[in-house]
C-alpha cells in the first residue's frame, strides 16, 4: 500500500480529487484506472504559476521568481535586487498603495515620477492622493526636499506658520558702481501673505577718489504692500537707516528687515549711493529673503 495525495510526471502535475490527503490508497484498485486531471505549467522558467480560469494554471512575464537569487520581480523579469518593481507606461505613479482600512485609517500613495506626471519626471513622492500634485514630500535625483504642507513640529516643539524659516529668494551682487533702483526680489504667491524676514551686507570693493557714502542717503530699502492695510510701504526711514562714509575696502553696512506682506505683490529692494572723485565707490551686495 501506498500513501499520497498527488503524482508528478514530468512538468505535469496529476491530481486525485477523490481521494484525502494522506489516504492509504492501492495501484490497481485506486489510481491505475481512476480519471486524473493534468495541469501543465505555464509561462518559462521563473514565472510564478496563477489560477488562470478552473483547473488552468497562468503566468506571466510580469511576475517573475528569481530562485537562484531569492528574488522577486513585478514588471521586471530581471530582478536586479530582492524586490525589485518596475513601471512602464507613462504618468507610472504611483507604483504603490498602502491602505488602513480600519476605523480612522486611510490611503498612502507613494513611487516615482515621470515625464508624464504632473510636476515631471525623476521624483520619489508620498502623497495622500493619487496625483503627483498632491505630494506631501518630495525628493529629486540630486537630493533637493521639498514639503508641500507645514512642519508642525521640529524637534519636538510644536511650531506656528509655516513652522520654520525657509530661503525663498537671494541675490548676490559685485563690482557696482551706482545706485539700484526698486527691484523685485521675492514674488509673494497667492498663498504667501504673511511675514518675511530679508537680511542683507553691502562691502565696498574700491575706494572713490575723493569720497563715498555707501548706501547714499536712503540706505538699503525694501518696498512691499503690507498684508494689513495694502498700503505699499518703504521699510526702513528715518534714523534706522544705515549708511556708511567710511569709503575704505573695509567699509561695510548690514542689517535684517521684517516686513508683513499682501499676497501676489511683490517685495522689492533698492539700494542708494553716493561717490564723487574720478575713480567711482564700487561694492557688492548680498541679500536673502526668508519666510517665517
Amino acid at each position: 500500500m501506498l500513501t499520497f495525495s498527488k503524482l508528478i510526471i514530468g512538468s505535469s502535475l496529476l491530481l486525485l480529487p477523490a481521494l484525502a490527503l494522506g489516504q492509504q490508497v492501492d495501484w490497481n484498485t485506486d489510481i491505475k484506472n481512476r480519471p486524473a486531471f493534468v495541469l501543465t505549467v505555464a509561462g518559462t522558467n521563473g514565472q510564478i504559476q496563477f489560477n488562470s480560469g478552473g483547473t488552468n494554471l497562468g503566468a506571466d512575464a510580469n511576475l517573475f521568481w528569481d530562485n537562484t537569487n531569492k528574488r522577486l520581480g513585478i514588471g521586471q523579469s530581471t530582478p536586479l535586487v530582492n524586490f525589485h518593481l518596475k513601471s512602464t507606461g507613462t504618468g507610472g505613479f504611483p507604483q504603490f498603495q498602502l491602505e488602513n482600512g480600519a476605523a480612522g485609517g486611510n490611503n498612502w500613495y507613494f513611487g516615482g515620477t515621470d515625464n508624464g506626471n504632473g510636476i515631471g519626471g525623476g521624483f520619489f513622492i508620498i502623497s495622500p492622493g493619487t496625483t503627483s500634485s498632491a505630494g506631501a514630500f518630495r525628493i529629486d535625483q540630486n537630493k533637493n526636499i521639498a514639503f508641500q504642507s507645514l512642519l508642525t513640529t521640529y524637534n519636538a516643539i510644536a511650531t506656528v506658520s509655516n513652522g520654520v524659516p525657509a530661503e525663498y529668494a537671494k541675490v548676490d551682487l559685485t563690482g557696482q558702481g551706482a545706485a539700484i533702483t526698486a527691484t523685485t526680489l521675492y514674488a509673494v504667491p497667492a498663498t504667501g501673505a504673511g511675514m518675511y524676514q530679508i537680511s542683507w551686507v553691502a562691502k565696498v570693493t574700491q575706494a572713490a577718489t575723493t569720497s563715498s557714502v555707501l548706501g547714499g542717503t536712503n540706505g538699503f530699502q525694501i518696498v512691499y504692500t503690507d498684508a494689513d492695510d495694502s498700503v505699499v510701504t518703504t521699510a526702513p526711514i528715518g534714523s534706522m537707516i544705515f549708511t556708511n562714509n567710511g569709503n575704505t575696502t573695509t567699509t561695510v553696512i548690514q542689517g535684517t528687515i521684517t516686513v508683513s506682506a499682501k499676497a501676489s505683490t511683490n517685495i522689492q529692494y533698492k539700494m542708494d549711493y553716493t561717490s564723487v572723485g574720478g575713480t567711482p565707490m564700487q561694492y557688492n551686495l548680498h541679500v536673502k529673503l526668508a519666510a517665517l
